[in-house]
């Protein structure tokens, strides 16, 4: 977590730096008002470990994926669009069985996460170097991948779903929501760069959490 607090804390001192010496940014002519926007995302998620019922419980791995966005400016501060992210974390899953005296199952494999989420974002300055913040909501699809071998016919608590019997894999598409903060450069040449904190929360009876990092280059146009 300790970078998350840095880049906090940059972001807060860059926001400071930009406006009180705004008339030093680079500017461009054009502005970002009234054009679209197409980024290419490399997102990397921290390790989380998540606790359920009865003592079940989750580690999820870091991992980087990869994404696309899009978006709409209305003008120099509002905008709206869509993300589109996938990644593949490594997890260890340590399920507690229902039946008392059943020995505890113990899952390591791969996942799938795929969110896609329509978001609203608030562009602070008017200048071409900006923090910013956004906010949004949409789904977010997990598939474990546990083959139906590796998952014996018995019921258990699994530390996102809770109380489950299922003799295969646990696929399931959810709603999500979250935000981020960060700062923006749009160049002179209609290069859009960034960097932010991401939270995303999943609409499950635990309400996990996935905090990563992201970085994004495209274009305005």
């Amino acid at each position: 977590m300790k970078r998350y607090f840095l880049l906090i804390s940059l972001i807060i001192g860059l926001s400071q730096a930009v406006h009180a010496q705004s008339f030093q940014v680079p500017s461009y002519n054009d502005g970002r008002g009234g054009k679209w926007e197409l980024t290419f995302q490399v997102s990397t998620n921290d390790s989380e470990t998540y606790s359920g019922e009865q003592g079940s419980n989750l580690n999820l791995n870091q991992r980087t994926g990869f994404g696309l966005g899009t978006a709409y400016n209305f003008n120099e501060h509002l905008a709206m669009g869509f993300d589109l992210n996938f990644t593949s974390p490594r997890y260890t899953a340590t399920l507690q069985p229902q039946m008392p005296g059943d020995d505890p199952v113990v899952i390591n494999h791969r996942s799938n996460i795929v969110t896609g989420q329509l978001k609203g974002t608030w562009n602070i300055l008017k200048s071409s170097i900006t923090p910013y913040i956004d906010a949004g909501g949409g789904f977010t699809f997990i598939d474990t991948n546990i083959v139906d071998s590796e998952a014996p016919a018995f019921c258990w608590y699994d530390p996102w779903y809770g109380y489950v019997c299922n003799t295969s894999s646990y696929s399931d598409t959810n709603f999500s929501y979250g935000g981020a903060a960060g700062i923006r450069w749009d160049t002179s040449n209609n290069l859009v760069l960034k960097v932010s904190i991401n939270t995303l929360i999943i609409d499950l009876p635990t309400d996990p959490q996935i905090n990563s990092v992201r970085f994004e280059i495209g274009a305005r146009y």
